[in-house]
C-alpha cells in the first residue's frame, strides 16, 4: 500500500495561490469536471481593506472585484484544484469527502496534493501580524452537506467507533522524533487524521451498499 506523506510549510502572507479557480453548481459537477462556463476567480488577488474583503473574478472576459462570499455559487475549486464549499459565508477546502469530511478554511491555510498522494499544508492568515505563531486550523462535518465545525479528535473518535476503528486510532501514537520541527510533527498528526477519516469513510460506504 502506498504511503501518504504530508508536509507543512509556512508561506508568505497574502499569497494564497498563483492559479485560477472555477465555480460549480454542485459538488457532483466538480467531480464530473463541469465548471460554470465563462467565469473564473483568482484566489491570489485577495485583499482586505478596512475589514472589507475582495477577490477578483472574470465574467465573460470582464474582470471585477467582489466579496469572496459572493462569487455566485456555493461550490468552487481553489488555485490548487481542491473542491471548496461555501458555508456561513466562509470558504472551506475539502480534504476528505465522505461520511466524515475534513476541511481547511480558505485564508487560514491551503493544501496541495501531488500525483503521488503527497499532501502539503501551508498556513496563511493575512489577519495575523504574528505569522510565526500561527497554528493550522482544521474543520469537519458529517457528510458533505453537514454543519461545519472546528475539528476535535473526539468527533473523529465517535465516528470511528461506529466502524470498530476507535481503539486502533487511539493506539496509533504519533511519534515525535528528534529531527522533527514543530510543523513537521504537525504534519504527522494531520496524516493520521486523514488516514483514519478515509478508513472510516470506506467502511461507511460499504455498509451503505
Amino acid at each position: 500500500m502506498k504511503k501518504t506523506i504530508i508536509s507543512v510549510l509556512l508561506i508568505i502572507p497574502f499569497i494564497v495561490s498563483a492559479q485560477r479557480g472555477n465555480l460549480y453548481k454542485s459538488a457532483e459537477d466538480y467531480y464530473n469536471k463541469k465548471p460554470v462556463e465563462n467565469i473564473e476567480w483568482y484566489p491570489e488577488t485577495y485583499t482586505m481593506l478596512l475589514g472589507v474583503q475582495r477577490v477578483e473574478i472574470s465574467k465573460n472576459g470582464k474582470k471585477e472585484k467582489v466579496k469572496p462570499s459572493e462569487l455566485g455559487e456555493e461550490w468552487a475549486s481553489d488555485g490548487e484544484g481542491n473542491l471548496m464549499r461555501l458555508y456561513d459565508k466562509e470558504w472551506y477546502a475539502v480534504i476528505v469527502n465522505g461520511a466524515f469530511c475534513y476541511y481547511v478554511k480558505w485564508m487560514e491555510g491551503s493544501v496541495t496534493v501531488s500525483d503521488k498522494g503527497t499532501y502539503t499544508f501551508s498556513t496563511s492568515n493575512p489577519n495575523s501580524m504574528d505569522h510565526s505563531s500561527q497554528k493550522f486550523m482544521d474543520y469537519y462535518s458529517l457528510t458533505l452537506g453537514g454543519e461545519i465545525k472546528r475539528f476535535k479528535d473526539r468527533a473523529l473518535e465517535e465516528f470511528l467507533d461506529k466502524y470498530g476503528l476507535k481503539d486502533k486510532f487511539n493506539n496509533e501514537k504519533v511519534k515525535r522524533e528528534f529531527k522533527d520541527s514543530v510543523v513537521g510533527y504537525l504534519a504527522k498528526e494531520k496524516m493520521k487524521i486523514i488516514k483514519y477519516a478515509k478508513m472510516g469513510n470506506e467502511k461507511a460506504a460499504k455498509q451503505q451498499k
